[in-house]
């Protein structure tokens, strides 16, 4: 196993550890304070062909990823299957500048035509510390269009 392969299921795991403290009762005040300020509301929606894609929480790892917590609502039934159907790779640009970077993505179907999930960001370069990012996603579900969300981190 190579060096980078253990960094990234690290990267993952932390991702996930983060996420899942962050939607439980927490009883630790300290981590629940620093998972608070790691975790910032974004809640912008995009629609395009009957499908409203929305960026809820971003987590900030420092300067090495970013996680973002999303919802998908469609208008019509959509035929699902958890292990085939994902979101293509989004584009990223931060700062205006496209970046190369691994996405790990996660989607359940949580009620009629709503889905939610995490896409973990995992860029081959160093993050700055602030910056805004231009999220673009050219299909959903196996679906072709055009979401694009823009925040600042």
């Amino acid at each position: 196993m190579s060096k980078r392969t253990f960094r990234i299921g690290i990267a993952i795991l932390a991702l996930i550890t983060i996420f899942m403290f962050c939607f439980t009762n927490l009883n630790d005040k300290t981590l629940a304070r620093e998972i608070e300020r790691a975790l910032k509301p974004i809640n912008k929606s995009v629609s395009d062909n009957g499908i409203t894609f929305t960026i809820g929480d971003v987590v900030k790892d420092g300067h090495e990823r970013i996680g973002l917590e999303y919802h998908i609502k469609s208008e019509k039934n959509l035929k699902f299957d958890e292990t085939k159907d994902r979101i293509v790779d989004p584009d990223i640009l931060i700062n205006g500048k496209r970046i190369n970077a691994v996405s790990r993505v996660n989607i359940k179907k949580v009620g009629k035509n709503e889905y939610r999930g995490v896409i973990e960001i995992i860029p081959e370069e160093e993050l700055p510390n602030n910056y805004d990012v231009k999220f673009n996603l050219d299909a959903v579900l196996n679906q072709l269009g055009q979401w694009s969300i823009n925040f600042s981190l």
